[in-house]
C-alpha cells in the first residue's frame, strides 16, 4: 500500500497532466465538450479560427491542451505548436527561459511570444532551410535588436550584451529561442522600449508576423495550430485590457490559436464585444446536483467521474468511504479543489482519512478567503437563488464583487444547457447558513424589542 507521504506527492492541485499519466482520468475529457472542441479546429482548419477559453481555475484547462496536442486527429492536420507563457515549452524548460509575467503584460508580448514560439518550433536545421521564413525573421530579430538603441546608457550595455552574443556566433533562431525573452522579462526598460515601438508600428508588426506564419505554414506544407497556456493567470484588469481593449490585435496572425482566459473575463458583460474576433468555449465544472438541488442521472454520473479521480491519486485503503463521499461534495466539481482538499486531508490525516481530516481540510479553504460585507451579500443571496446574479445583480454596484467571487474562486458558475446559474463554493456553505442564522436571530430581537 502506498505510503500517505506517496499519496501526498501525487496530489499537486497545479499539476496540468499529460496523456498516459496514471494520474489523468479520461472521463474528464472523453465527452462532448473535448469532441466539440476538436472538432471545431478540425473543421475551421482553415478558417484562421480564434478560440478563447475559459473556464474556473484548475478545472482542466490545462490539462485539456495537453491532450489536444497530442491528438493524432490534431497533429496529423496541424503543424502544432504549444507553449506556456510562465513555463516556456511544452515539455519544460529551465526557469530562466520563462516567457512572460503575468502580472506585467499586455498584447505585445503575447504576439511577441506567439510568433517566436512558432518559427522556432521547428529544429535549426529546419529553420535555415526555410529560407523565406529565416530571411523574414533576421529581419524581425534586427528591429527587435535595434529598438533601444537611443535610450539611456545603461539600457545601451544591455543593447550591446546582446549584439557581442549574436557577435560572437548566437544565431538568430538561438536568440529568437533562448535569449529573447530572458532579457524581455527581466529588464523592464527594454520591454517597455518595445511594447512603445510596436504599439506606434502596430500595423507594420501584425504585417511582419503573418508573414512570418504564412511562410512557416507554406514551408511544412500544414496549417498553424498555435495552444497558448496560462494566459488565464493574468489578474482580472490586465486580462480586460489584453483580450478586450486589444483582442482585435491577438485575433489577426494568420494561424489557428487558442487562448486560455479567466472565467472572470468570459463572465465580464463586456466580452460579447470580442466574440466577432473569436469563438469562446466554457470548459464547465462538473454539476453535482441540479440546480434545484436534487438529483438527475448527469449529477450522479459526474459524481462517479470525480471519484475516479480521487482513486487515481488515494488508494481506497486510505480514505474511508464517508470521507470520500464528503471531499466529491465540498469540490463543486472542480478537480483543482478535491485535489488540494485531499492534499490537506491526508497531510492532516498522516494514515487514513476520515471524515474530521475532510472538516479539517475544508475549514483551512474556507479561511483562505478573505471575504467582506459585500462578498458575503453575493454569495448568502446566490446560496438562497441560483438565478439571483441574472435577477438581482446591481451591475454598478456588484459586478466588480462577483468578477471578484468568481477569479477567487468562491462562488462556481454552471450550465443547464446554455442557461447558467451559480453556487458558493461548498466549503463556504456552512459559514454562509451561519450568517443567515445570526441574520434572522437579529430580526427576531428587533422584532422582540419593538413589541417591549
Amino acid at each position: 500500500m502506498s505510503s500517505w507521504q506517496d499519496v501526498y506527492r501525487r496530489l499537486d492541485p497545479m499539476e496540468p497532466l499529460k496523456r498516459r499519466d496514471d494520474r489523468l482520468e479520461e472521463g474528464l475529457y472523453a465527452d462532448d465538450f473535448y469532441a466539440a472542441v476538436r472538432d471545431k479546429l478540425l473543421l475551421d482548419a482553415t478558417g484562421r479560427y480564434k478560440l478563447l477559453l475559459s473556464g474556473h481555475v484548475g478545472c482542466g484547462k490545462s490539462t485539456l491542451l495537453n491532450l489536444l496536442a497530442s491528438d493524432e486527429d490534431l497533429t496529423d492536420r496541424f503543424h502544432l505548436v504549444k507553449f506556456s507563457i510562465q513555463r516556456g515549452d511544452s515539455d519544460g524548460e529551465d526557469r530562466r527561459q520563462e516567457l512572460l509575467d503575468p502580472n506585467d503584460m499586455d498584447h505585445i508580448d503575447l504576439l511577441l511570444a506567439l510568433v517566436t514560439r512558432a518559427v522556432t518550433s521547428v529544429d535549426e536545421s529546419q529553420f535555415e532551410s526555410l529560407e523565406p521564413l529565416a530571411t523574414e525573421a533576421k529581419e524581425l530579430a534586427d528591429r527587435l535588436h535595434g529598438l533601444i538603441t537611443d535610450q539611456s546608457s545603461e539600457l545601451r550595455l544591455h543593447q550591446d550584451r546582446v549584439d557581442a552574443e549574436v557577435g560572437a556566433g548566437l544565431s538568430v533562431f538561438e536568440f529568437l529561442k533562448a535569449r529573447l525573452f530572458f532579457h524581455y522579462r527581466y529588464e523592464e526598460e527594454r520591454r517597455q522600449a518595445v511594447r512603445q515601438y510596436c504599439k506606434t508600428h502596430i500595423t507594420e508588426l501584425l504585417d511582419s508576423i503573418d508573414r512570418l506564419l504564412t511562410e512557416l505554414s507554406a514551408g511544412l506544407g500544414k496549417d498553424l495550430l498555435i495552444l497558448v497556456d496560462d494566459t488565464d493567470k493574468m489578474p482580472p484588469e490586465l486580462s480586460r485590457k489584453t483580450f478586450l481593449e486589444n483582442g482585435h490585435h491577438l485575433a489577426r496572425p494568420q494561424a489557428n490559436i487558442l487562448f486560455m482566459v479567466d472565467l472572470s473575463l468570459a463572465t465580464h458583460p463586456r466580452f460579447r464585444t470580442v466574440q466577432d474576433k473569436f469563438s469562446a468555449e466554457l470548459f464547465p465544472a462538473l454539476k453535482l446536483q441540479e440546480k434545484d438541488g436534487g438529483q438527475s442521472s448527469g449529477s450522479r454520473a459526474n459524481r462517479d467521474t470525480l471519484g475516479r479521480v480521487l482513486d487515481h491519486r488515494v488508494p481506497r485503503a486510505l480514505i474511508a468511504d464517508p470521507a470520500r463521499s464528503a471531499a466529491i461534495e465540498l469540490s463543486g466539481g472542480v478537480v483543482r479543489e478535491l485535489i488540494r482538499l485531499l492534499q490537506y486531508a491526508v497531510f492532516h490525516a498522516k494514515s487514513t482519512i476520515e471524515p474530521r481530516h475532510i472538516d479539517q481540510a475544508r475549514n483551512r479553504m474556507a479561511n483562505q478567503f478573505a471575504l467582506y460585507a459585500q462578498h458575503t451579500h453575493i454569495l448568502r443571496s446566490v446560496l438562497n437563488d441560483p438565478d439571483w446574479v441574472a435577477k438581482g445583480l446591481d451591475h454598478e454596484k456588484d459586478e466588480a464583487i462577483l468578477l471578484e467571487l468568481l477569479a477567487m474562486p468562491a462562488l462556481f458558475e454552471y450550465r443547464n444547457g446554455d442557461f447558467k446559474w451559480h453556487r458558493p463554493f461548498p466549503v463556504l456553505i456552512d459559514y454562509l447558513r451561519q450568517l443567515d442564522d445570526h441574520a434572522e436571530e437579529g430580526l427576531d430581537g428587533a422584532d422582540g424589542d419593538d413589541r417591549t
